[in-house]
């Protein structure tokens, strides 16, 4: 990347501009689409320069690929651009979920899920051990009157009162 401050180009890690990248992704498109052959701004080379044709499986971008690297892709004039979107756990394994779209949609339903499920589980704790402030601890609230509705607690209070009122 070019460095103002000292007129120079200053080598940065890949990690960080494809971190730059994905959470780009993630506002334009959403987090379930793949990073890869996605043009990372402000950068204007690279380290090391890789041989890369999209369709010649023997090109050093597509033979890293292969062993689950995600590497850096500028061919035809199209600017650097993220080539690859398997995680480093291929080609050990090959389960759908290397690929780094699949695997971060399956870890954002899996904690919307746990998430969800906690109101349930900490009614329940709630209505045993009667100790909001731990409950309110757990989730990081700034007062227990936000975990008693969060928990549901407050709604329940509310149908009682209505069920049990008598004109």
């Amino acid at each position: 990347m070019y460095d103002s401050e000292s007129d120079s180009i200053k080598l940065q890690p890949y990690s960080q501009r494809l971190a730059g990248v994905i959470a780009a992704k993630d506002v334009e498109k959403g987090y379930h689409w793949s990073p890869s052959n996605t043009e990372i701004q402000g950068i204007v080379g690279v380290e090391r320069q890789l041989t890369s044709m999209i369709n010649d499986p023997t090109s050093e971008v597509n033979a890293l690929n292969e062993c689950g690297v995600i590497t850096v892709f500028n061919s035809y004039g199209s600017g650097f651009r993220t080539w690859g979107n398997r995680s480093a756990a291929y080609p050990t394994s090959t389960n759908p979920t290397n690929f780094i779209c699949v695997r971060r949609t399956a870890d954002i339903l899996h904690e919307s899920v746990e998430y969800s499920m906690l109101q349930f589980m900490d009614y329940h704790h709630y209505q045993q051990f009667k100790d909001v402030v731990i409950l309110q601890k757990i989730f990081n609230h700034s007062s227990p009157q936000i975990t008693l509705r969060y928990i549901g607690v407050e709604q329940d209070q509310i149908d009682y009162s209505y069920s049990n009122f008598i004109l």
